[in-house]
């Protein structure tokens, strides 16, 4: 399955600046799926919801695949709340490491 991430972006200073990468990944040829990595992100809000339906729909309108995978903490809290695992296919995780320097959009 190919991957499309991104690392080593701290996303606290605005979801603006995701908007490109999620445009590539969504233009980008021969994929059928994408794996989302949030092991590495402590925090999510509402914008960083918005960018992660965003990035579903429109992958589904192309039969593609969204699959987010190491969700954990309150990440893994507001997508359970907002049911959003009833969609995309989700893995529940713990985090590799002590401190998590990333968050979405803060």
């Amino acid at each position: 399955m190919p991957n499309a991430y991104r690392r080593g972006v701290k996303y606290h200073h605005c979801c603006s600046e995701i908007q490109p990468f999620l445009k590539d990944v969504i233009d980008a040829e021969n994929k059928k799926n994408v794996l989302l990595d949030l092991s590495k992100v402590s925090f999510i809000d509402s914008s960083g919801i918005g960018a992660i339906v965003f990035l579903f729909k429109r992958l589904k309108l192309r039969d593609e695949t969204l699959i987010i995978r190491g969700v954990h903490g309150q990440p893994r809290e507001l997508i359970e709340l907002l049911r959003i695992d009833s969609a995309i296919p989700v893995s529940f995780g713990q985090q590799t490491e002590t401190s998590p320097d990333k968050s979405i959009c803060d």
